[in-house]
């Protein structure tokens, strides 16, 4: 197929030689066409165009001129073209990578939730320092991160000190017994004063699982600025401890939320200046006076002492094992709200607590169905038995929340239910573990009942207002 060509008027002479030639209009309007030239174009190109030895005619050097002035117009429109095709690439570029345009405060809240929670932290920990968890890993992605990191006290509020540990090695330097420690820290003190220092005046959360002889060492530096200042730790309002047989220097007057794992006997002393607690959870019970809720789990529940005092006392939950016989909290003169019992516990106990603490407005408990585990609902059978019969039991109550467990048949025959909404007036909150048991479970009171299936329970009762966050 012949190549397409411009059509080429009468050919203008050289005033020198008389060949024809073509004009220069001819010429550019031939450049501009983006076509090749076939053989009778280049014929009919001046000669003189291409020797580089003679001087060049005044047409040559208008025809050059008139090239170069096209090929310059030539680039400068593929310089725009470049430019314009970079700019939608740069866009698409940021638009891969939404998360760098994002505001500050909003990069903040994310970095909050990246946090993870003290059963995540603390395995971490225990192959050494914990920098491949947040907040420390999210210094290492770019340097904007850093930045908001570096400038955000909350992030860094989390403090976490591993149980160190030994190695026994027999060594010519060796004690007595043949026998050397190697005391290593897995979380070394210099980032322990990095943290400190980033977390600025945000209240921090230490949670320290240590021997006796390293919490000595430990606690003054956070506690006594004269022996390191940089360790001070002014913002301190939440802690938790396991039995470690010393009293620790804390600075006990500003600390809100207390945990413990063990007795409460060895830290009796420092109890009285906790002015400011105002939550606490243990395995055993202690004398707080301004305690305002009481968590008691496993033995706890049967080991209160007799001098219990607890004036402020609000909120008493138990969780696992038996009730008390007795709970000698009546001469604090608390006015208890809430009560939280297990499903299994004694009728007896919990009627002789009723009558102990008139003042209870909510009741939470779980049961289970099932054949194999009837016990619980005959148990709130009763209970609810015994409400109906003596209006003098919890003349404030208003409401009841339950959380059902297991699998079983609906709860057409829980009649006592039905009959306490009604005489007393009261609202129930039944729930169910994620799954089970289904709406048909509670058929009987879908229209007197706030049923909220699917729900864990420790979940539940928080949307139920028993708020059961620990650290």
């Amino acid at each position: 197929m012949s190549q397409p060509r411009l059509p080429v008027p009468s050919s203008e002479s050289c005033p020198s030689c008389g060949e024809s030639v073509l004009s220069v209009q001819q010429l550019h309007d031939l450049l501009r066409s983006s076509l090749s030239p076939n053989t009778d174009d280049s014929e009919a190109v001046p000669e003189g165009l291409s020797d580089t030895h003679d001087p060049p005619l005044a047409i040559e050097i208008q025809t050059a001129r008139v090239i170069v002035a096209h090929e310059k117009k030539r680039l400068r429109v593929l310089k725009d073209n470049i430019a314009n095709c970079s700019e939608p690439d740069f866009g698409n570029t940021h638009l891969l990578a939404p998360i760098r345009r994002l505001a500050t405060e909003l990069l903040r809240a994310i970095f909050l939730f990246t946090v993870p929670p003290r059963r995540e932290l603390l395995p971490a920990t225990y192959d050494g320092f914990g920098t491949r968890v947040s907040p420390w890993i999210l210094t290492c992605v770019c340097s904007r991160w850093r930045d908001i990191s570096l400038s955000f006290p909350a992030l860094w509020q989390t403090i976490v000190l591993p149980q160190t540990y030994f190695e026994d090695n027999s060594t010519d330097d060796s004690d007595a017994d043949g026998t050397t420690q190697i005391y290593e820290y897995p979380y070394p003190l210099p980032m322990l004063q990095t943290q400190l220092v980033r977390s600025g005046k945000a209240p921090l959360r230490i949670i320290i699982q240590e021997d006796s002889q390293t919490i000595g060492k430990i606690l003054p530096a956070l506690t006594n600025p004269e022996n390191a200042p940089e360790f001070n730790a002014p913002s301190l309002r939440d802690i938790s401890l396991r039995p470690y047989g010393v009293t620790p220097p804390l600075p006990w007057a500003q600390i809100t939320r207390l945990e413990l794992e063990g007795s409460w006997d060895e830290i009796l002393t420092v109890l009285p200046p906790m002015a400011n607690l105002l939550n606490a959870t243990s395995d055993k019970s202690a004398i707080v006076p301004a305690l305002r809720k009481l968590y008691l789990r496993g033995t706890a529940h049967t080991t209160i002492p007799d001098n219990l005092c607890l004036p402020c006392l609000e909120d008493l939950f138990f969780t696992r094992g038996p009730l008390p016989t007795s709970l000698p909290l009546q001469d604090s003169g608390c006015q208890l709200k809430r009560l939280r019992f297990p499903g299994l516990a004694s009728i007896e106990a919990l009627l002789k607590l009723f009558r102990q603490f008139p003042t209870i407005t909510d009741l939470a408990t779980n049961m289970k169905l099932g054949s194999d585990d009837s016990d619980s609902m005959k148990n709130l059978q009763d209970l609810f038995s015994g409400l109906l019969a003596d209006a003098t039991l919890l003349p404030d109550l208003q409401r009841v929340a339950i959380h059902v467990a297991g699998i079983g048949g609906p709860l057409t025959s829980f009649a006592e239910l039905a009959n306490l909404i009604e005489a007393r007036r009261i609202s129930v909150s039944l729930g169910g573990r994620r799954g089970i048991p289904n709406k048909s479970h509670f058929a009987a009171f879908e229209k007197e009942v706030d049923i909220e299936v699917e729900a864990d329970e420790d979940v539940w009762l928080e949307s139920n207002g028993w708020a059961l966050t620990s650290l």
